[in-house]
């Protein structure tokens, strides 16, 4: 008797639990509770954090120290191997030396750009500094990888694709550049946190960017 009336119980359960999922996913809610678990909703985030001025939620959100370490390595990369002057240059090798010595500090100064630009919705203007050591005027100038980018020309559009895998997502963003015509993916890798947040990591493709950004420096220079 006492088994019929468990399983009784156990249907009636199973009966409000599976009604109740199927509110939840009539109303909307359910789809809302998964889009708030995905690397898109931690972009949408994001956006709303920059145009609020919400630091505590960009930083939630963005490693930037991990961002602009790996962005910095990959643009110095392609840098000595593909830019027209720098290639061939004699103290080539001794501007590398002073790239990576200076490394700590040109990071730490576009990371107080990236707070400044959060913080307030504009950039820092450039140091114009001079310096009389050739190699570590060619360095200084091209360190600044947020300038170069022209970040503050570029107009975030859409969500152009979402690959995921596991805990891990690639998100291609497209922006559109003030005095370009074609549209630039950035294409940014994103990683699951042990609370469920998605956290941008890295620039997925800032070596082929940094190309795109080297080839447009070259032919204003020439």
């Amino acid at each position: 008797m006492n088994k019929g009336k468990n399983k009784i119980l156990a249907g009636k359960r199973l009966y409000i639990f599976l009604f109740f999922i199927a509110v939840l996913a009539g109303s909307g809610l359910f789809y809302y509770f998964y889009w708030m678990r995905t690397p898109q909703y931690a972009v949408k985030i994001v956006a709303d954090a920059v145009s609020k001025h919400d630091t505590e939620t960009f930083y939630k959100y963005v490693d930037v120290d991990s961002v602009l370490d790996g962005a910095y390595d990959d643009y110095f990369t392609v840098y000595f191997a593909e830019d027209p002057f720098m290639s061939k240059n004699p103290i080539k090798n001794f501007a590398a030396v002073l790239v990576k010595m200076a490394k700590p500090l040109a990071v730490s100064e576009m990371k107080k750009k990236v707070d400044y630009y959060v913080k307030t919705g504009n950039w820092q203007e450039e140091n114009t500094g001079q310096d009389n050591n050739e190699a570590a005027a060619l360095t200084g100038k091209n360190s600044d990888i947020t300038g170069l980018a022209a970040i503050k020309d570029m107009h975030f559009q859409k969500i152009k694709f979402t690959k995921k895998e596991s805990d891990k997502a690639i998100v291609g963003l497209a922006f559109t550049e003030d005095g370009e015509k074609d549209e630039t993916v950035i294409n940014i890798k994103m990683e699951k946190q042990a609370d469920g947040v998605w956290k941008v990591v890295s620039i997925d493709n800032m070596k082929e960017y940094a190309e795109k950004i080297i080839a447009r420096k070259a032919s204003k220079e020439g």
